[in-house]
């Protein structure tokens, strides 16, 4: 085989190992070791606040009647809990592009003269078919990515809706009280 004929074959090859998208490293955040919520240097009595639910933090029948009421009939939170569904299922279907995939399919027919003097005629027939896509410069791997971080950041997104209207619920609480 000549050389001019070898060389696309080549190109080929090493072009598999290339990709397009560069390694993603996560800078370094600010944060500090500890984390308090203390006002004015005073260290909070209620040091495992994350461990009790509303349930058990409200005590008055009503305000745990108003709060169950504003959780079922949020539109905001039940939007933010559906787009997390959407952005899971996403990054599922996503994600399953990078594995190989089977398809199967079967029919059958049955067809004859309804005056009984032809035969019968009867078939059947099945198909199997099985793809895989080759990433070789890891487009589908980025894509999975990409919509793996989009699901983390809607469901981030939604922690936050929730934690917005614990606050403004826990301020009217304040005002009222």
């Amino acid at each position: 085989m000549s050389p001019c004929k070898l060389l696309p074959f080549c190109v080929a090859l090493a072009l598999t190992g290339c990709s397009l998208a560069p390694d993603y490293q996560r800078p370094a955040m600010p944060v500090p070791q500890q984390f308090s919520l203390s006002q004015n240097g005073l260290v909070n009595a209620a040091d495992n606040y994350q461990n009790v639910g509303w349930r058990t933090f409200f005590v008055d029948n009503q305000v745990k009647t108003l709060i169950s009421e504003a959780l079922v009939n949020n539109r905001d939170l039940r939007m933010a809990t559906l787009k997390v569904q959407e952005a899971r299922a996403q990054y599922r279907l996503t994600d399953a592009d990078r594995y190989p995939q089977l398809n199967g399919e079967g029919s059958g027919s049955w067809s004859g003269n309804l005056k009984g003097n032809t035969a019968t005629t009867r078939e059947f027939s099945t198909g199997l078919n099985a793809s895989f896509d080759l990433d070789f410069f890891g487009r589908l791997k980025n894509m999975s990515e990409a919509e793996r971080q989009n699901y983390l950041a809607t469901e981030e997104a939604s922690a936050r809706c929730i934690f917005c209207w614990f606050l403004m619920s826990r301020k009217v609480i304040s005002i009222s009280s």
